[in-house]
């Protein structure tokens, strides 16, 4: 127990020395119940959320200190054993699921992070190290006294550290000082509040529909454009880059000990368009859902480590990933394509997924009736009775496919996740219905090495039709998943990951 304890002790100390500053906070209510978590980057801002505060050693403590009375705005706990204080101010803007009263928002404030706080507003002042290294300490509540004991000081040194600061800083003595940088430290509700619309939407879905697992990040384009990316896997395993399709959580529900088994972690972009979090009627807009998404996907893959650029795209996104393929031959060393839906194949078949691609390639020439229509489908949606005939309907060709739908597979039931995730996707599933209807033969020019794995009773897409696609590519590996339909990577996962596994070492 010694043991462990120094341990932790040994690596919340360690986080006063990062190379790149991080910012930790955490929300609570007001009787010390956790909601959430992050941890942003300050050099680039990058952003991984925390679902448990047990997954985190500074939010398990900062949780551990709420949980004894300290969830009150305004205070301030200095950590002397790690050099750092906890400081807890009053957010209105509640995280998923905990209702619109005010709550606490909780950060660690370490050196780095005032340091880079502070020479943010002040660059010019030219404040020392050892000048705002006292500051941070007069912030965090200490005296003078307990700050040249602590750093083995005298008293004198402090308070001319103290002075210099104050006029560097045109202030008039230590409590003008302190007032003016507490101001500007206020700065870190702007860092931690810049993803969290967005993202509140999609840490709903995760945390009602995923459970298991799944973490999300947030990062910056170089253009300052931000990502969710879903990651899922074990954080050793190999990196797969997923480009997704309509109905994306029959690939994440349930999958984590598959993927744990066959070491493998999803990267996964939320598309442009997907867990929207823009009022309904703002999704009738016109958009540019697909080259953004394109762009997207660039920006993971040149930053993905090299020697493993492996791109997987599901459903509807096996078709935008063949596009990426295609645009950027180089960054692609091996593509998966998983239950690939083309849409736009053999357009006199009967069914009725032929009725409704023919019935939108009808529709495409007016992009806004495209979306119109598709929104009309949302309103359907939120009745599970109505969900589940619809659904039924569509897969009633793969008796696999039905099972999944009703929870039988490794995904969760699918009607209540569907209903949101439709709803809040209107324009990002049209544009896909739009993208793939347009193209009447999908680009084959690409260097990566091909897999793909494709239901033998898919009833979206026949095999032969994905075999058509990819026949002037002779070395492409395409292996039937026999008893499956569409929703393979919920009813095969363990096959379809073993596979997956075997392509991409």
């Amino acid at each position: 127990m010694q043991a462990a304890s120094d341990e932790a002790l040994r690596r919340l100390k360690s986080e006063q020395h990062e190379v790149n500053p991080t910012l930790k906070w955490a929300d609570f209510t007001r009787s010390g119940r956790f909601l959430r978590g992050g941890s942003t980057t300050l050099s680039d801002y990058l952003t991984r959320f925390v679902s448990e505060p047990s997954s985190d050693l500074v939010l398990g403590e900062m949780a551990s200190v709420v949980a004894d009375g300290g969830a009150e705005a305004g205070r301030v706990l200095y950590q002397r054993d790690t050099n750092t204080f906890f400081w807890f101010l009053p957010v209105y803007d509640a995280p998923a699921h905990s209702g619109s009263t005010p709550f606490v928002r909780g950060f660690r404030i370490n050196q780095e992070t005032f340091d880079s706080v502070v020479m943010h507003f002040n660059s010019g002042r030219g404040l020392t190290a050892s000048e705002r290294r006292v500051a941070f300490q007069l912030l965090g509540g200490l005296s003078l006294r307990e700050a040249s004991e602590l750093d083995d000081v005298g008293i004198e040194t402090k308070r001319a550290h103290i002075k210099s600061a104050s006029a560097k800083m045109q202030c008039n003595g230590q409590l003008d000082l302190v007032r003016i940088l507490l101001g500007q430290m206020v700065h870190v509700l702007n860092l931690s509040n810049d993803v969290s619309q967005q993202a509140k939407v999609i840490e709903g879905f995760l945390a009602d529909h995923i459970k298991q697992g799944a973490s999300l990040l947030v990062q910056s384009r170089d253009d300052g454009e931000k990502i969710y990316v879903i990651e899922i896997g074990p954080e050793t395993g190999i990196p797969v880059l997923v480009c997704h399709g309509m109905m994306f959580g029959m690939l994440i529900s349930g999958v984590l000990e598959d993927l744990c088994t066959h070491g493998i972690r999803l990267v996964i972009p939320v598309r442009r368009g997907y867990l929207d979090a823009r009022p309904v009627l703002g999704l009738r807009a016109k958009t540019h859902h697909v080259e953004a998404s394109l762009k997207d996907l660039e920006f993971l893959m040149r930053n993905m480590p090299s020697g493993q650029r492996f791109l997987l795209g599901q459903s509807f996104g096996g078709a935008l990933s063949l596009e990426f393929a295609s645009r950027f031959p180089d960054l692609v060393d091996k593509l998966i394509l998983v239950s690939t839906n083309l849409a736009h194949a053999n357009p006199d078949k009967e069914g009725i997924a032929s009725n409704l691609y023919n019935a939108y390639r009808r529709l495409i020439e007016t992009e806004s009736l495209a979306r119109s229509v598709t929104l009309e489908f949302s309103a359907h949606y939120p009745d599970e009775n109505r969900s589940r005939w619809i659904l039924h309907r569509m897969f009633s060709a793969s008796a696999s496919d039905l099972d999944v739908l009703e929870g039988k597979g490794n995904a969760s039931p699918v009607y209540g996740w569907f209903s949101e995730l439709y709803q809040t996707s209107v324009s990002g599933i049209a544009e896909d219905y739009s993208f793939a209807l347009q193209r009447l033969r999908l680009p084959g020019q690409t260097k990566a090495k091909l897999l793909i794995l494709h239901g033998s009773e898919d009833p979206l897409t026949d095999l032969e039709d994905v075999r058509e696609v990819v026949s002037d590519r002779p070395d492409a590996l395409v292996l039937p998943v026999e008893g499956a339909g569409h929703f393979l990577s919920a009813s095969h996962s363990d096959s379809l990951w073993k596979h997956v596994r075997q392509h991409v070492q």
